[in-house]
């Protein structure tokens, strides 16, 4: 069994899966004790995305334990070439989500993780193999909401709700509608544009937990895969396996 634990912004999430079944979902939280009795009760393997300190909180904790986890980071394989002109600044969720989309298509791909931060991410195929070519950075729905407020008088947070009208009646429907149709677009056109420089056919992978709430909303016809993210990780973990 693998416990595959995705460290991101702001929350730390983790899958056990038997198999290719995921037959557990928990949250973590520091000092990290509700990993204990999953330790006690199965017999597995850990393997850690991590793009916040948070990752070296729990590798410390496990190591306590008697678990010594697999850490990926950049060195390790992914299935891709990269045309990163520094990997090591990238954030390793990146190069799993950019992994496991080359492997599911098998051709030009793009994955748009919705998050605390937006990431869409391009894959291009070339006779030599799938390279992962780098992408774009945003802020999350959540995290321009706060910004809006933070940074003017009177703008409120706003909960981000989904489908709205275009055209906002009020302020708050005003920038409702500026976080759902305005991400929307933004996707659309990254995708657009990405296909268009490239001049081909460029399959779009959606996953973060503002997915579901994205996929009607985004024109470009999307793929969400249930669970991507621990999939996304545990491909990562099995393609180096045998060097682990």
């Amino acid at each position: 069994m693998i416990l595959t634990i995705d460290c991101g912004n702001t929350s730390v999430k983790g899958a056990v899966f038997d198999g290719d079944l995921i037959i557990l979902r928990r949250l973590f939280a520091s000092p990290w004790d509700n990993i204990s009795d999953l330790l006690e009760k199965y017999d597995i393997k850990v393997c850690i995305s991590a793009v916040s300190e948070a990752g070296d909180g729990i590798s410390e904790f496990l190591e306590k334990s008697g678990v010594t986890p697999v850490v990926i980071n950049y060195r390790m394989k992914f299935g891709i070439d990269n045309a990163l002109a520094n990997p090591a600044a990238t954030g390793i969720d990146r190069f799993c989500n950019a992994s496991y989309a080359a492997f599911l298509s098998r051709s030009d791909c793009i994955v748009a993780d919705i998050g605390t931060a937006i990431t869409i991410d391009y894959v291009k195929m070339t006779a030599q193999g799938s390279v992962f070519q780098g992408g774009i950075i945003f802020p999350g729905p959540r995290l321009c909401s706060e910004v809006l407020h933070s940074h003017t008088w009177k703008l409120p947070i706003v909960d981000f709700s989904g489908k709205l009208p275009v055209v906002g009646t009020d302020t708050v429907s005003a920038i409702g509608s500026g976080l759902s149709h305005g991400i929307a677009s933004l996707i659309d056109g990254i995708h657009s544009r990405i296909a268009c420089e490239n001049k081909t056919e460029v399959a779009l992978y959606l996953c973060g937990g503002y997915a579901p709430v994205f996929k009607d909303l985004i024109k470009t016809p999307g793929i969400i895969i249930e669970d991507f993210n621990f999939k996304a990780i545990k491909h990562v973990y099995e393609l180096n396996r045998t060097h682990i």
